[in-house]
């Protein structure tokens, strides 16, 4: 029993039973802060509102009193006006003079006129741009008033209607029994009339509304903007039999909370303590937050690094290294201690900042897109040479200030090798292009050096024979001798051509002539047309003479693939048409040289495809020979293209000028 009053006696008790009761406090004295500021804020929202609904009716009321009296005394003016129609005491030119002062004197009324008792208008004002006001009111709605009018001998509204220029009611005002069954009739604009007739005074802290009671046909007036929908009121307008809706919309909201400087104080001071509390919790919610977005970010920055397969690093602006990743590291053969905080000089893994390394930043720093990168040779730690490719952007804090660079490594070494396997591959693939060229060549080759060889023969038979028989006419016997060496010159050039058209050569690019290159192939393309019948036709023009920069035994096999290709084309057309066309013409850049057959042409579903790779419309074919000839275009900077026609085909080759 004692050791339960001592433990209750115990301060430090107590200040753990207090400590849950001051952490409430504040939130205690926020509630009743708020409680009290709310029933002050309820009490005189209350007051005011209810001030604000009795003037609003107040208002309302005075609108309609405003728009009856306007309307009772323009009604009498016209019931005069009638009356003076019907006695006939004024002339027609009287009666339009009266009509347009009216008009003009009532800004609400659109138009008014003079009827006889079919309706049909004899005199009438309209307002400027307004089009057949009457023709706009139904018919059965104007004769129907107008009988009622004429019964009761007084003046009648009619109900509203839809004109083209808004809502719209009619007054219609018979003339004396004297008259043959005249009325005056007058069109009221319900827009125009809560324009004209409404106070001025009013407008500008309502916005009116007038409809029938069917709420179809409506008008309204705000006069600076539209009513907020807080403080409205409507009440009934008569004209007449007619009864219309007067609406007011106060462009007032609901009650301020500043009503008086008591109020606005301990609003003040109460929104104030509230915001503070809420700030100081979102403050520490805020922080949190980041705080832990930050680990995430590094945590998620960190994995993408070390997964990455390309070295990235960051150096500030005096070149110190910041940071490197696991692919940098194994790249360049360090650790990245070794490598944090040193100058990348001092391991002579980045080139150095000569001028064209300088240039490349200096884009780097101004271009709007991601700029080349930046090929040279980089050495790992073991001293090594590789090939690497650096793409380099500058690093920014988060002012936008530059504080270093950051750099992506690519190691080229293996795209290197696979480039230079491609290049032999492509060169293999040339190489036996030729030889397959050759190879469809070869029963040509063995006709034209026939003939060569066997002039040789007899020339040499004639000239053994002249000599054993002891013949002394030495001249005869030079000639002889000297034809025989003509051909053997013939057939020696023919086998040369060959010999240099099938070798293996590494490509150049040199400076020459597309006549030289044409010239050079010209045995074996009128070889093959020979064997066709088929006519080839050169054209010489200075275009030709126009140095372009190439390799020429591989223009070579351009032209000849083209001019056999052109030469099959033709092999089914008739003998008059067999001719092969070779053009050149130069432009400001290039020249394009032209290949022209007149054969079967090339099918308009074929078109798409004549340049892909073991695509072939020959029935032995490989399908290899357009897509070797455009590749060697393009490595020579051209464009090979073909041009279809009724009558044949047309490749052009362009090329361009040498610098």
């Amino acid at each position: 029993m004692v050791s339960s009053v001592a433990r209750a006696a115990n301060p430090h008790n107590l200040s753990a039973l207090g400590k849950p009761m001051r952490r409430a406090l504040p939130a205690v004295i926020a509630l009743l802060l708020a409680a009290a500021t709310g029933g002050l804020f309820a009490l005189s929202t209350t007051q005011e509102r209810n001030e604000a609904s009795e003037q609003v009716l107040s208002d309302t009321l005075l609108a309609r009193a405003s728009i009856r009296f306007q309307v009772a005394r323009e009604t009498e003016a016209l019931q005069k006006l009638a009356a003076d129609v019907g006695r006939g005491r004024l002339s027609n030119e009287a009666v339009q003079g009266q009509l347009q002062t009216f008009l003009r004197r009532a800004g609400q009324v659109e138009g008014l006129f003079v009827v006889d008792s079919d309706f049909r208008p004899r005199l009438w004002a309209q307002r400027p741009g307004s089009q057949d006001v009457l023709g706009q009111m139904p018919i059965e709605l104007l004769q129907s008033t107008a009988t009622k009018a004429r019964m009761q001998q007084r003046p009648v509204f009619t109900a509203a209607f839809q004109g083209l220029r808004g809502a719209s009611i009619g007054l219609i005002v018979p003339t004396p029994e004297a008259d043959s069954g005249k009325f005056l009739v007058a069109v009221y604009s319900l827009d125009r009339l809560l324009e004209e007739m409404v106070p001025w005074n009013l407008a500008q802290d309502y916005e009116f509304s007038l409809s029938d009671v069917t709420r179809t046909q409506n008008a309204r007036r705000a006069a600076l903007r539209p009513g907020r929908g807080v403080y409205t009121h409507q009440e009934p307008l008569e004209l007449g039999d007619t009864t219309l809706l007067l609406g007011a919309n106060s462009i007032k909201g609901a009650p301020g909370w500043i009503a008086n400087a008591l109020r606005a104080g301990v609003a003040t001071l109460a929104i104030l303590l509230l915001w503070s509390l809420w700030a100081l919790w979102r403050d520490h919610q805020h922080r949190a937050a980041a705080e832990r977005l930050a680990t995430e970010e590094a945590a998620f920055r960190k994995a993408m690094g070390d997964c990455s397969v390309i070295g990235l690093s960051a150096r500030d602006m005096e070149g110190r290294v910041t940071y490197v990743n696991p692919a940098f590291c194994r790249m360049m053969g360090y650790r990245d201690d070794e490598l944090l905080g040193r100058s990348p000089s001092e391991h002579g893994w980045l080139p150095p900042l000569d001028r064209t390394y300088r240039t490349h930043l200096g884009q780097s720093i101004h271009a709007g897109s991601r700029q080349p990168a930046f090929e040279t040779t980089l050495f790992r730690r073991d001293g090594q040479a590789f090939a690497a490719a650096i793409y380099d952007a500058p690093l920014l804090d988060s002012r936008g200030a530059q504080v270093g660079w950051t750099s992506s490594i690519v190691d080229l070494t293996q795209q290197k090798q696979i480039e230079e396997r491609e290049r032999v591959q492509q060169e293999r693939l040339q190489t036996a292009a030729r030889l397959t060229t050759m190879g469809e060549l070869t029963s040509s080759l063995a006709h034209e050096l026939n003939q060569p060889l066997g002039a040789i023969a007899s020339y040499l038979a004639g000239s053994l024979k002249m000599l054993r028989q002891g013949d002394d006419d030495r001249a005869e016997l030079i000639a002889t001798l000297a034809r025989a060496s003509e051909q053997t010159q013939r057939a020696g050039q023919v086998i040369r051509r060959v010999h240099e058209f099938v070798r293996k050569h590494k490509p150049s690019h040199v400076p020459v002539q597309l006549a030289h290159v044409v010239e050079a192939c010209r045995a074996l393309i009128e070889l093959q047309a020979r064997r066709e019948a088929v006519q080839v036709q050169i054209a010489s023009s200075s275009a030709l003479e126009t140095p372009i920069r190439g390799d020429p035994i591989l223009l070579q096999q351009v032209i000849l693939n083209l001019t056999r290709n052109a030469i099959d084309a033709m092999s089914q057309s008739a003998a008059e048409r067999r001719r092969l066309s070779i053009a050149a013409v130069a432009d400001l850049e290039g020249v394009t040289l032209t290949i022209r057959d007149f054969g079967s042409g090339i099918a308009a579903e074929d078109a798409e495809r004549m340049f892909l790779p073991f695509f072939t419309t020959k029935a032995e074919g490989m399908g290899m020979g357009l897509s070797i000839c455009r590749t060697i275009v393009q490595t020579h900077g051209g464009r090979l293209w073909f041009e279809r026609f009724a009558d044949g085909t047309a490749f052009n080759l362009w090329l361009a000028t040498a610098q």
